[in-house]
């Protein structure tokens, strides 16, 4: 622990600094993911097969199956 510092304080300065790195990621991931969500989109209009493209709920468990 650092020097006169308070056990509240340095769990405070931690979870701070996790915090922004989280949330961080967070937006890079959301803005990474609706990029390639108007991509695929884009794509899937020309398929064989019918693909409503404009729903946001199959491109977001597509990943997940």
């Amino acid at each position: 622990m650092a020097l006169g510092a308070m056990k509240a304080d340095i769990i405070h300065l931690v979870l701070r600094s996790g915090a922004k790195a989280i949330a961080g990621g967070l937006v890079a991931g959301l803005c990474l993911a609706l990029g390639a969500s108007y991509a695929l989109a884009k794509l899937m209009k020309n398929a064989p097969f019918v693909w409503i493209h404009h729903d946001p709920f199959d491109y977001s468990v597509s990943p997940c199956c």
